[in-house]
């Protein structure tokens, strides 16, 4: 049986719909705000703010219920490779940490929400960059 599985990035064509099905609200990933068409896109935009988000896998592409959200604030100029570095620094944070509640029992996936210490989450933890980071 499995207990927890974890993707970071793109989710695997190995985990075909029926697996996914079968271990829903043991899987995590990372959602595709940290791939490079992101990064180009929030900077176009002059987005004020960019980040990642774990959430529970579902058969669904980043669908799932969103557990926690790493956020930087975008710099004014920035370039695309300083942005990803900053992201990427966020991600090593926040997805160890969700995987912590999650194989801890301190997260789970009931009810198609994401529940955290016996509360569901209206929306996800939200961590920002510390200033000067």
């Amino acid at each position: 049986m499995l207990d927890t599985l974890t993707t970071a990035g793109e989710r695997s064509p190995a985990l075909a719909f029926d697996k996914v099905r079968a271990a829903e609200g043991a899987l995590a990933q990372t959602a595709e705000t940290d791939a490079p068409a992101a990064y180009r896109r929030a900077l176009a935009a002059g987005d004020a703010w960019h980040g990642t988000t774990v959430h529970f896998v579902v058969p669904e592409l980043d669908a799932g219920p969103a557990i926690l959200q790493y956020r930087v604030r975008v710099a004014p100029g920035e370039s695309e490779d300083a942005l990803r570095q900053r992201v990427q620094r966020g991600e090593y944070l926040v997805y160890p940490r969700a995987i912590g509640w999650l194989a801890s029992g301190r997260l789970v996936q009931r009810d198609g929400r994401a529940w955290l210490d016996g509360r569901p989450l209206d929306a996800p933890v939200v961590v920002d960059e510390a200033p000067g980071a």
